[in-house]
Parts: C-alpha cells; structure tokens; sequence
C-alpha cells in the first residue's frame, strides 16, 4: 500500500489532501508513523510548501531509533482505579454508649446504618416475623382477600399473571401454591421475555379472558391500565400485586402495591407482596411456609435488605438451610453446593443466576416446576438444564459484552451521562447483565437494547446518584413503554428513536445530576486499628447476616505498611502479603494484584473485608484488599531508579515525537474554569514543581506518574513525565510546564521550570561526556547496558544520569556510538563527528534553554 501511495501521491493528491495525510500521520499510532520514513515525510513536506500551504513544524523532528517502551520496560506499574475516592458510608457526629453485651465496633456498624438505640439494634440483630407489618395496612389488601375468597366460594378459575424472572418466579409459585392448598382452581401464566416482553400484553389477555374468572398480577401489572381495563371489558376480573414505582395514573381495579401510602415499608418485592398476601389470607405461619421463596426473590430483585426484607430474607434462609424444597435442593447439588450452608452471597451468586436463566434463555416454566415440583428426577433434571442454560447465558453475554465494549471505542465519555449499546441479535434475556456490567465498569446509567426490526427491546442499570426511572419519566415521549424502579427498569422502543432518546437522557442528565454522582467510590464503614480486626471480630460480624443492597457486608479502612509481599496464585495475578501498623499486624490478600508485589512502598491506606483463614487447622484474620487509593499510590510506589526510567523515556519522547507548533496559552482563570467538574482535563507537567502545585490546587484529580491515565471516562488527571499511548479521549490537553509536548494543545501562562531539563548537556558537556563513556566502554572490554553506562558516567561527577542519556541517544543518531534493540551500546570506531548541525542536538538546546529561560 506504501508503494502506491508513493508512486502516486505527487500526482494525485491536491494540497488540502496532503495536508490531511500529514495530519493523520502525526495523530496515528507510533507503529504506523515508524513505517514512514524521514524522506519520504520530507518530500511529502516539499510537495505541500511548493502547493503554498501551512506547514507545520512536526516534520522536522528526528526519526526515531529508540523505542521509548524498551526503554522503561520492566516498569509498568498496574493503573490504578481513575478518579476513585473512598467514602464512609455514614457520617455519625456522636455514636451512643455502647449497650452491654453488643461488641464496639459491632455497635459502631449498627449505627452507621442508623441502629442507634438498643431495641433497634435487638431487632436488627434477631430478624423476628412478628415484627412484619400487617398486611391489612397495605391499600386494596382487604379488597383483594374479599375478592379472592368470593373466587374461593364460587369455585372460580384463578389466573397468576407472573413475571419470567426471579421474583416473578417466586411470586407466582409462592400464590399458586398457596390457592392451591385453599382448594382453589388455580394455574400460572408466565410470559415469555422474548415473544411477549415485560407485563401485560394484549394477545395474552384475550386468551386468558376465555378460560380464567380472575387475573392476579404478580410482579407485574402497575403500569397496564388499559391493558387491565381490556381484561374487565372481556369479564376477567384483576386484582394487581406489584412492586414497582407507582405511574401517573394506576389501573382501575383492586392494585396492592407498598409504594401507595399507608404502607409503613415501601421496599418489598414482588414476592414479597405475595407473601404479605399470603399472610392476610391465611396468617403468618402459612406465609412462613413459602419465606424461601420470598427470601430468594427478595435477595436477587436487590431491593435493601433493611426492615421487612430483611426479616423475610433471613427466614428464607433459615427455611433452606434446615428444610430444603427439593426443588432447591436439586438445585444446589447440580450448583456443587449441596450439604453447604446457604447464605445471601450463597443465594446472590450461585442460586438466583440459575433461576434466572430459564426466563432469560428459554422458558421461566422451567424455573417455576423446578420450585412447585416434588418428582425428585424430574427435579434433577429440571436443575441440570438449568444448570446448563446458566453456562449458554454465561458465554453469550460475554460475547454481547464484548460487542458492547467495542462499539464504546470512540465514545467520547466525558460528553455524556448514559452508555447507550444496542445490536441486532442480541438476547433480550441477557442485556440486563450487560447493562450491570457496563454500569459497574465505567460507574454511568447504562442502558442495553436488543434490536428487532424497528423495535428494540432494552434494560437499564444505574448508579446510587442517578434515579433511572424518574430520567425515563422525563424522556417517556421517545418510548413506546417502560416501568422500573430507581436502579433497573425495563423499556421499548422504535430503532429510529434511539438517537434522538439518546440525546434527550444525556441533556435531562446534565441538568438535574451532579458531575460528582459520577465518580466512582469505594465506601467503607469504619476507619481502625489493625488490633481491633481480630477473630472475635469476625465473629461478630456474623451477626449483620443477610448483607446485600442496603445492609452492605462490613467494609474497613485501616492504614499501615506492606511487608513479604509475594505473588501467588496462577501465573502469579494475586498478591499475598502483610499489613502493619504501630501496634499489630494482618496477613492478607489482593486479588489480580500480583504486578504490586515490587512497588507498594511507604504508607497507604487500604479498604478490605475481613475473613478467617484456615490453614492446618489453625484459624487467623485475614484482611482482603478491594482498593488502594490511586493518589498514594502514584507518590509512594515509586522508587528512584523507577523515576529516572521515566523521565528518561519521557525525555526520549519529547526528543523523537513529531510536533506541531507552540500550544495556545490559558491564563490561571481559564485553567480553573477547565478542571471544574470532573471530566475533559488533562495536565502535564514534565517537573515536580509544576505537577506538585497542580496537586496542591486540585486534589480531586487523578494523579500519574510515567503514564497517561488509562480510563476511558477522561476524569481530569494530572501526568507527570509521562510516556506511551493516550486512549482516553480529553476535550482540553494543557502543559504546565514545557510548551513542545507533541499531545499538548495549550500551555498553562505560567512559569513552572522543568527542573531536570537543566541537566540537558551543551557542547562542551557532550565532549567530556563522550570521554567519559569511551573510557567506560574501552574499560568494560564490551557492550554495556544504556542503564549501567548512564550509572557510571554519572558516577565520574561530570553529569547526571539524565545527561548521559540524552548524549547517548545524540551519539546513536551521530553514529559515534551504536544502540542495539536489547539497550546495549557499544563504540564505533572511525567515526567523527560535530553535534551542533544534527536536529537531535538542536532539539536538546531548545528544551535546555527553554528550562533555563523560566527556572
């Protein structure tokens, strides 16, 4: 393709088209520009000054023949989460005495989430059924009992209208079985998510009316009215039972739903409804018999587990790990947690996702006989589909993930605030997955859409600052339907909406939503000492079980030093290691960390878990890292021979990458007024004092040191001497202290001196230098590593390292010395040679006297 272009360009490229070439080779990859060499640059150069046109500067840098990621390889430190800042979950002026029998740091757990008195913490701490509100306070209950029981007397046919995830599942088989046992002439209806999507639908409707004399929406329903009012029209009485946000205008018949006020606890789930309706029926103990089924719903639906469902989730619990259902036994034993006692993790991670992949993948009938049945292998092999249907959803929404990170490539992040992704032939039962995947990577609204023709079917995932369901609210003209609640929802609508929807989210999101909702955090509940994270701590952990949504497990920060770090694991990814303070230390865990093991130095404070170790019997504290804040990282983890590294390879970029003219120049108010927010700034400064005082004056951004950030969000970031590839993709580029870095499109009018480019050798300082290392050479008998030369010519108290280097490099163009790929150098002979005509040195003086000027 090089030789086309080569023989054709002089003519059949205009200027304007040669200008845009040139421009396009400065912006492609290192790899790319490598492949072009210098005269051909310069007769593309001589083609477009002959045409008349601007020219600009970049073309008369030196071709490069070091490679600046040789030079620092070995170096490369794990990137460290961008713009994360770490967050106490609560903020407690005053904790109260401590009651007798509760452990202190237990106590200051409970207080945090609001458990201040010691009734309150009792019954936290002792989950009692008794203290689950009447049902009868929920609006429409006693209708829907008197309508039921009318149902009962009459010997009607009863309709469960359910939901073909989790709760829906639950729910549904929590009141069929429940009628049921009352006698009643009972089926189940579960929609299919592919052929007839969320809730209600007319077709479905039509049919039920014929065979069925009341239609009871489990899951569902809120957002059907006309839907409802077609059903009593066709003389199938409703009675609906949901959960989610409550619409503009509700259906008019019996609706339960905790969200209309009266109801002291708004956040049951849609199981959970169905248990309360249970227990108006037939009382508390024949609602207890189906609290695993609104126990299971409750933890996957991720609705907080505070107050009632707190309360359910911990009797469902209870309920399995003494008296399975065989149906969830079966279940366990095809998971490979049979005889293993169930916790919410338990039910989060390996129960709720193989529920879940009948609706999504297949038919939720699976999921529903595999609960309500009793033929133990008709069980097994209901568990073992779904068991397999669970790996088929596994492997197709990595592959729609991998789409979905794809089509992000050129997402300019910091210009919006929702990820919209869509594709044909994507699975509607797995979107949501990618949806929460998304969310959790880049901490933004996501929003995922299976596209149909001219329909597209999506999920929503957000973020606690965000109220996804109120920004569909806001933008409900661009669709053709959508329900949810303040995390998740559900919606349709035409392709050709898409971008304008799109748009709309963005603009309402800009408006109402803080720029800060959108940085990621890591939160902990308690800073202490490393003496209080003992076994009898642990211990009373237990006691907060079942944690999940609203009641996190206990998250500490505690500050200290690293010792005997050591990698473990395959390949070595982990980190094994301890943590010290003054008085006590922890031994602990960092997964996919192993790359740490040589460079967490200083003092850091960390934010872990806690667990128990048992190695040959003995049991010990074990602390598992989930974070270490980014800004300590940048200033402890670097060692002086690291930093060297990367001056010198930031040098070597400054050196050889091509260059366009000197930046635009922005005041100290402009800068102030760029790095307000959090996103679209990028600060470099190739000197301490520069990249110090940007730290100074905005401690909110990320710091790096020898690295561009690596986030594609774009969060305002400081780079001192950094080097390599920008992926993120900033608004606005500025340089602190050195006007010729090629990425900088402005300089800060300020005078920071770069400090180190002091060091930049003149030609007197090239001669001695040149001595020096001949005699180097000469004495070593060989080739020496560009490192130790630098080391030793240093050592002769001549020049620093940083000077020797950048002669090293002049003398490779020269041809008076020769550096090979693996960074070795060695004399060659005959050679002479003056450096002050060669563009390499002229570079060298330009940024010597430009350190001089301002420092």
């Amino acid at each position: 393709m090089l030789h086309t272009v080569r023989k054709n360009i002089a003519i059949k490229m205009t200027a304007f088209h040669i200008q845009y070439f040139l421009f396009f080779i400065y912006h492609s990859q290192a790899r790319f520009r490598a492949r072009l060499s210098q005269d051909y640059l310069l007769s593309l150069y001589q083609i477009l000054y002959n045409c008349g046109a601007f020219v600009p500067n970049f073309l008369s840098a030196p071709r490069r023949s070091l490679d600046t990621h040789s030079i620092i390889k070995g170096y490369r430190r794990k990137r460290m989460p961008a713009m994360l800042t770490l967050k106490s979950r609560a903020n407690i002026a005053a904790i109260p005495p401590c009651p007798e029998g509760i452990p202190p740091i237990l106590w200051q757990l409970l207080c945090a989430r609001g458990i201040t008195t010691s009734a309150q913490a009792q019954e936290f701490l002792h989950p009692d059924p008794s203290n689950i509100s009447d049902p009868f306070l929920m609006p429409g209950m006693r209708e829907a009992v008197l309508r039921i029981e009318e149902a009962l007397e009459r010997n009607e046919r009863i309709v469960v209208y359910g939901d073909y995830d989790v709760d829906g599942v639950c729910a549904s088989a929590t009141l069929v079985s429940h009628l049921k046992n009352l006698g009643a002439d009972c089926d189940v209806y579960l929609p299919s998510r592919h052929t007839e999507g969320y809730g209600l639908n007319e077709n479905a409707v039509r049919a039920l009316s014929e065979k069925f004399d009341l239609m009871i929406t489990v899951d569902c329903g809120i957002s059907s009215k006309e839907l409802v009012a077609l059903a009593e029209e066709l003389g199938l009485s409703v009675i609906v039972t949901d959960h989610h946000q409550l619409p503009e205008s509700i259906p008019e018949c019996t609706v339960i739903n905790p969200h209309i006020e009266g109801y002291p606890y708004p956040n049951l789930c849609g199981a959970g409804v169905a248990f309360q309706l249970v227990n108006a029926l037939s009382g508390m103990e024949a609602a207890l018999e189906y609290a695993d089924f609104a126990g299971i719903a409750t933890i996957a639906d991720i609705v907080p587990l505070t107050g009632e469902n707190r309360i359910i989730a911990a009797c469902g619990i209870k309920k399995i790990n003494t008296a399975p259902r065989p149906g969830i036994a079966a279940l366990m034993e095809a998971a490979g947690i049979a005889g293993k006692a169930v916790s919410s993790e338990t039910i989060a991670f390996q129960i709720s996702p193989r529920l879940n992949a009948g609706g999504r993948l297949a038919d939720a009938r699976i999921s529903y006989d595999l609960l309500t049945g009793e033929d133990e292998f008709e069980l097994l092999a209901l568990a073992s589909r779904l068991n397999d249907e669970n790996q088929r959803r596994q492997a197709m929404e990595k592959a729609i993930l991998e789409q979905a990170e794809a089509s992000l490539a050129d997402f300019a992040f910091a210009e919006h605030r929702v990820i919209i992704v869509h594709g044909e032939g994507w699975n509607a039962g797995v979107i949501g997955l990618v949806a929460s995947r998304l969310t959790e990577k880049y901490h933004m609204p996501s929003i995922a859409l299976a596209v149909t023709g001219d329909t597209a079917t999506g999920s929503c995932r957000s973020i606690p600052g965000v109220d996804i369901y109120q920004a569909l609210c806001a933008c409900g003209d661009y669709l053709v339907r959508f329900g949810g609640h303040r995390q998740a929802a559900g919606l349709t609508i035409q392709t050709e909406n898409i971008a304008a929807f799109s748009a709309a989210l963005d603009q309402y999101l800009f408006a109402e939503i803080e720029p800060a909702e959108y940085v990621p955090s890591v939160e902990y509940d308690l800073e202490i000492p490393l003496e209080s994270a003992d076994l009898s701590t642990i211990s009373s952990l237990s006691s907060l079980q079942p944690t999940g949504f609203g009641n996190p497990a206990p998250v500490f920060l505690s500050r200290g030093q690293f010792r005997n770090l050591r990698r473990c694991g395959k390949d070595g990814s982990h980190l094994q290691f301890e943590f010290a303070d003054e008085h006590a230390t922890l031994s602990g865990i960092y997964f996919r960390a192993g790359n740490l093991a040589d460079s967490l130095h200083g003092e850091y404070p960390v934010v872990y878990s806690l667990n128990i170790n048992e190695y040959r019997g003995r049991a010990s504290a074990q602390m598992q890292i989930k974070t270490l804040a980014q800004a300590e990282f940048a200033a402890n983890s670097l060692s002086a021979q690291e930093y060297y590294q990367f001056q010198i390879a930031f040098l070597t970029d400054l050196l050889y990458n091509n260059m366009l003219s000197e930046p635009e120049k922005v005041s100290l108010s402009k800068l102030d007024s760029l790095m307000s927010g959090v996103q679209g700034t990028l600060l470099i400064a190739a000197g301490e004092e520069a990249a110090q005082w940007a730290k100074e004056r905005y401690p909110q951004a990320d710091f790096f040191i020898g690295q561009y950030p690596g986030d594609l969000r774009a969060f305002h970031s400081i780079c001192q001497c950094p080097s390599g590839d920008l992926s993120a993709k900033y608004a606005n580029i500025v340089a602190l202290d050195l006007p010729f870095h090629g990425c900088c499109s402005m300089l800060l009018d300020k005078h920071f001196s770069p400090g180190w480019l002091k060091e930049l050798p003149d030609t007197d300082a090239l001669r001695e230098i040149y001595k020096a290392l001949r005699t180097a050479l000469r004495t070593a008998g060989r080739s020496m590593a560009v490192d130790t030369l630098c080391e030793t010519v240093a050592s002769m108290e001549i020049c620093t390292r940083v000077a020797a280097y950048a002669a090293i490099i002049l003398f490779n163009e020269m041809g008076l010395v020769k550096v090979s790929p693996r960074m070795q150098v060695e004399l060659v002979s005959g050679i002479k040679a003056s450096p002050e005509d060669h563009p390499l040195y002229q570079r060298i003086q330009k940024l010597f006297q430009y350190a001089m000027e301002v420092g």
